[in-house]
């Protein structure tokens, strides 16, 4: 292992999360109300910085962008009180809005997580306050036009998710199967996007519970014993409390059928095997596997999968490596820091890892240190 390159140019503030670009040449974060791009090449300081107008809440890139063709660069980006924006890569402008409705209310709302479908035709963005849905947009039109997917039949109805939405995830190979997960009350929901329809501007979507709340919803569990299908209460139990703080981010593994989950103040990482849920009375949830991990905090704390990989930060200033398969701790890696993101690029072999935290001092009251640096693996 070997750092490259360290950024120097964050003053006063930490970088939020940290992705790299699919075609490995750039580095994407946040820093309070800024987006910032910067090249592999050299961290020293940013190529390029978009200003969100106010805290940024989320962003992800164009999945198929290539820096060969100045057309696919772009990524998203939304704020507080903002519509979610299209940001051109290569100049830092605006090249589309996109602007959420709440048509009940005729009142525009800001999302707190945005994604792109994996053929990139498409934006989900979820975690509106006053109503619990998802926006759909086509990225050719931008506007107020976009369908919406319920997660209950009703704003205050019993069925369906609770909580607002933090996290979103498409499976890798399965695209009509969507991940979200909630603050709290900390929930995991799989939705089968299929029942939705083309046409209609508004769908209810058939949804399965990993983790939930709701009047259908039911954990399945031995009597005390612990098998291969099943396991016992006390475990559980103890799988249910890795979520129930809040879900910070949902991934697929590539295999399609084990969704890892991290959540605030928790002291593990979790797997769930989803080829273990039934659609039955009795929705019974399907964990596989804890990796021990440092996130006792608020801040988000996240990780990245890479084949079979898992790579995770935490306040311990150690980015742990485990295998996912096998549950096994690989290797751990020393940082400066507190580590509140990880980002790796298979293809060029490169780790990106987001530095910092927020304290509190007596005499000079909230303080914020951080950075980014790039690693050789």
């Amino acid at each position: 292992m070997k750092c490259l390159s360290a950024c120097n140019d964050v003053v006063n503030n930490i970088p939020q999360g940290v992705k790299f670009s699919p075609d490995g040449l750039c580095l994407l974060t946040a820093l309070s109300n800024e987006l910032r791009l910067y090249n592999c090449n050299s961290l020293d300081a940013s190529a390029l910085t978009c200003h969100g107008g106010d805290i940024v809440r989320s962003f992800d890139w164009y999945p198929h962008m290539d820096s060969n063709k100045p057309e696919t660069c772009c990524f998203l980006g939304t704020s507080r009180s903002q519509p979610v924006h299209l940001y051109d890569a290569y100049t830092g402008h605006i090249r589309a809005t996109y602007c959420p409705i709440n048509l009940e209310r005729d009142e525009p709302e800001s999302p707190m997580a945005v994604k792109f479908s994996l053929d990139g035709l498409n934006l989900v963005c979820g975690g509106f306050p006053k109503d619990r849905y998802l926006s759909v947009f086509d990225i050719n039109r931008p506007g107020k036009n976009s369908m919406v997917w319920r997660l209950g039949k009703t704003r205050r109805s019993s069925d369906g998710q609770k909580g607002l939405v933090s996290s979103i995830s498409y499976t890798q190979f399965s695209p009509h199967v969507l991940a979200v997960g909630t603050y709290t009350p900390g929930s995991i929901y799989l939705y089968d996007i299929r029942a939705s329809s083309a046409v209609a501007t508004f769908s209810h979507l058939n949804a399965m519970a990993l983790v939930g709340h709701g009047k259908n919803f039911k954990l399945q569990s031995g009597e005390g014993e612990e098998d291969d299908n099943f396991l016992s209460k006390a475990k559980t139990k103890w799988f249910k409390r890795r979520v129930q703080n809040g879900v910070t981010q949902l991934e697929f593994c590539n295999n399609d059928f084990t969704l890892v989950s991290a959540s605030r103040n928790s002291d593990a990482i979790v797997s769930w095997d989803i080829r273990r849920m039934t659609c039955g009375d009795q929705i019974p949830m399907g964990p596989s596997k804890g990796y021990s991990a440092n996130l006792d905090s608020n801040q988000r704390i996240g990780f990245h999968i890479d084949n079979e990989d898992l790579y995770i930060g935490g306040r311990d200033k150690i980015v742990s490596v485990y295998n996912i398969t096998s549950g096994n701790l690989q290797r751990t890696i020393s940082m400066s820091d507190v580590v509140n993101d990880v980002s790796v690029h298979a293809s060029t072999g490169l780790l990106a890892v987001s530095l910092g935290e927020r304290s509190f001092d007596e005499d000079e009251g909230i303080m914020s240190r951080g950075g980014i640096e790039l690693w050789k693996i």
